[in-house]
């Protein structure tokens, strides 16, 4: 019995956080300290085995640096993979876009050279249209023929 007598709503909080009677673990369990007392001695066990729980501490600290260093190694090793991926991939795409813009150059290469063609096809067609209004006979496609050295068109002789 401790003394206090609390309402029966609170009893659990007292039981768990004020009874001086509840046993608990010493505040250094974390580090290996696995002393349970009543909570009214503890204050005493805390400053009687400080020289216990120092080294507990310390040994408790070099576990959690040893595992944040495993950690890094594992977190740099993969940083590394990741680096070296990502610069496998911008080679692969600057590899496509080199690609892709040779491509292209050939392509309006192409074209520029068809609208040329396109142009002077025109042109003649024009000349032969303008011949079309000054002679009597009317050409037609069937008296046309296409002069196979520099793609010009004339009509076929009379």
């Amino acid at each position: 019995d401790c003394g206090v007598y609390p309402e029966r709503q609170n009893l659990e909080h007292h039981v768990a956080k004020d009874c001086s009677l509840t046993i608990v673990s010493c505040d250094f369990y974390y580090a290996g300290c696995e002393v349970q007392l009543p909570r009214k001695d503890m204050p005493a066990h805390l400053v009687e085995g400080l020289v216990v729980h120092l080294p507990l501490i310390a040994a408790f600290n070099e576990r959690k640096l040893a595992e944040r260093d495993q950690l890094i190694a594992k977190f740099q090793k993969e940083l590394e993979q990741s680096r070296r991926k990502v610069e496998k991939m911008e080679k692969e795409k600057r590899q496509e876009i080199a690609s892709l813009k040779a491509q292209y150059e050939e392509h309006y290469s192409s074209i520029a050279e068809l609208i040329a063609k396109q142009e002077k096809d025109r042109s003649s067609l024009e000349t032969l249209e303008s011949y079309a209004g000054i002679f009597p006979v009317q050409l037609t496609m069937t008296d046309v023929h296409k002069h196979t050295n520099d793609d010009t068109w004339f009509s076929k002789p009379f």
